[in-house]
């Protein structure tokens, strides 16, 4: 949600089903306290492509994990699966990077897996 590009779809998506006037009063949410989290993290101090660069870093990294069998650790779906997974769900879901993230094969294929 660093992207302020996402805010919108994001507050769109939450408010799914809702009251209109709730929408407005998310997307000022959002829009005031990710920012604010985001520099708590560390994150937010980031230029987009150094962030761009560490996820894509991870993504190939989960890929590869992904090489040596269907779950990130163990023979079962885990936490880790669910916990990972649920992070990158929601990329795909608000992101204009979900195609970038949905280009790894077996990273594709576990977030089905896990859905």
């Amino acid at each position: 949600m660093g992207d302020p590009a996402v805010l919108p779809k994001a507050a769109e998506l939450l408010c799914t089903g809702r009251p209109a006037w709730e929408l407005l009063l998310i997307g000022m949410v959002l829009k005031r306290t990710y920012p604010k989290k985001l520099k708590a993290q560390g994150i937010g101090h980031l230029p987009p492509g150094r962030i761009h660069e560490q996820l894509f870093g991870h993504l190939a990294a989960i890929e590869e994990l992904l090489a040596a069998g269907p779950w990130l650790v163990g023979a079962a779906k885990s936490i880790a699966d669910i916990a990972v997974s649920a992070q990158l769900d929601e990329i795909v879901r608000t992101s204009p990077l979900a195609p970038r993230v949905l280009a790894y094969p077996r990273l594709r294929d576990w977030l089905a897996r896990c859905a």
